[in-house]
């Protein structure tokens, strides 16, 4: 399934492996065997999108430079946004952050927070997936990265 070159995928498919086992026996709701890999990798982009958001220059300190005071963060995690929707404090292992991103909401005159599913926000996620691989520091403020232009223009015309 995985090789020694992938230990975090590993662990999260343990870890999901686990979560599901205790909500069978709980008689809650679990994942299928076969969602199981998706899941992992799923939580391991979420991290990785949070983590970017916390390096080198904090994408809201950029937002509130540019003079953008009101905005709308979109996700395609649906229990993230409904977190920071819900705000109180969290039990969850990333609860900290929870709690860090409303501190950094509270910057802003008005902020929105929007789930969006992940067929219609494919560019957010190839996005999210290059942040992870990628050291570098890049802001993408009015070109495509050329080679995520057709990524693009498949999500355009999915809106229509």
């Amino acid at each position: 399934m995985t090789s020694h070159k992938e230990p975090e995928l590993f662990a999260a498919v343990l870890w999901t492996l686990w979560n599901r086992r205790n909500n069978l026996r709980l008689g809650k709701p679990a994942l299928s065997l076969g969602q199981v890999v998706d899941f992992a990798q799923d939580r391991i982009l979420e991290r990785a999108s949070c983590s970017v958001g916390f390096h080198q220059p904090r994408p809201h300190q950029l937002s509130l430079e540019l003079g953008f005071d009101n905005i709308t963060i979109e996700g395609d995690s649906e229990v993230l946004i409904n977190s920071l929707v819900k705000g109180g404090n969290s039990l969850a292992h990333y609860g900290h952050l929870i709690a860090d991103i409303h501190m950094l909401m509270a910057r802003f005159t008005l902020l929105g927070l929007s789930h969006v599913r992940r067929h219609c926000n494919n560019l957010a996620h190839a996005l999210a997936r290059r942040a992870s691989s990628t050291p570098d520091l890049s802001i993408w403020m009015e070109e495509i990265p050329p080679d995520l232009n057709s990524i693009y223009i498949a999500d355009l015309s999915g809106l229509s």
